[in-house]
């Protein structure tokens, strides 16, 4: 893009560049870089890409809150049980999987 400064503190385009930007092949450029766009977006789950919500993490996830709360409850006044916080990490990992 070229862009002419005859006057300080106003900027143009070149006649070249308005030309360029109004011609229909730039429209149809454009038109078409929107419509991929919206195309590949919308269908990536069909793409083979992952997906995000899995009902049976989300249920296992679920079950194991009242778990992680019993345990985060511990910390207020016992010591660190770090056997239990490794064996809740271990079914954390398992849920993910």
């Amino acid at each position: 893009m070229i862009i002419l400064l005859s006057d300080p503190g106003k900027a143009k385009l070149s006649r070249e560049t308005v030309r360029n930007l109004t011609e229909p092949k730039t429209h149809a450029c454009l038109a078409l870089v929107a419509i991929l766009t919206a195309f590949l977006s919308g269908c990536s789950s069909f793409l083979g890409l992952p997906s995000y919500y899995d009902p049976t993490t989300y249920k296992n996830l679920t079950d194991l809150k009242p778990e992680i709360h019993a345990l985060y409850d511990t910390f207020l006044n016992d010591t660190v049980d770090q056997a239990r916080i490794a064996a809740i990490r271990l079914k954390l990992a398992q849920a993910y999987e």
